[in-house]
C-alpha cells in the first residue's frame, strides 16, 4: 500500500519536499535548507521523466545534496562570514579595555564596571575603585588584572 503511494506520487513527493525545504529556508537564518531543497527538486524532476527505484532515489538525493552543499559553500561561503565575529561572545570585545572595580575582588571573584554595565570579574584581590584591564573572558566572567 505504501509502496503504491510512492510509485504513484514519488516525483510529486520529492518536488513538494524541495519546495517545503526552500520555503523553510526563508524562515530559518543562514543558508542551510536551500541546498537540500534544490537536490530534492532535481530528484523530483528526474522522476517526472523516468522512474527509478527508491534506493536510487535516496542515493541520488544524497549525492545531489552533497554536490549542492559543496558548490553552495564555494559560491556563498565567503558571504556568510559575520562582520561581527565576537557577536556571541560579547566579552571578547572588552579585552584590553579599562574598567573600575565596583565590588572588591576577594578570593579571586568580584564585580567591575565597564561603561554602563557591571560584570562579574575574576583576578587578583583588589579593593573597590581600583582601575583594571580586561585580559580575557571565562564564560560570562571578565578576567582582569591591575592596570
Amino acid at each position: 500500500m505504501l509502496g503504491e503511494f510512492f510509485v504513484t506520487y514519488g516525483a510529486w513527493l520529492w518536488l513538494a519536499l524541495g519546495i517545503l525545504l526552500i520555503v523553510t529556508e526563508t524562515l530559518v537564518p543562514g543558508m542551510h535548507f536551500i541546498w537540500f531543497g534544490l537536490a530534492a527538486l532535481a530528484v523530483g524532476s528526474a522522476l517526472l521523466t523516468a522512474w527509478f527505484d527508491y534506493s536510487l532515489q535516496l542515493l541520488a538525493f544524497g549525492i545531489l545534496s552533497m554536490v549542492t552543499v559543496y558548490f553552495g559553500k564555494r559560491l556563498y561561503g565567503h558571504k556568510m562570514k559575520s562582520d561581527q565575529p565576537n557577536l556571541n561572545e560579547r566579552g571578547l570585545d572588552y579585552v584590553g579595555r579599562t574598567a573600575l572595580v565596583e565590588t572588591p575582588i576577594n578570593g579571586g571573584r568580584g564585580r567591575v564596571r565597564l561603561g554602563d554595565t557591571v560584570w562579574a570579574a575574576e583576578g587578583a584581590d583588589m579593593p573597590a575603585g581600583t582601575s583594571v584591564t580586561v585580559t580575557g573572558i571565562n564564560g560570562t566572567v571578565l578576567v582582569v588584572a591591575k592596570a
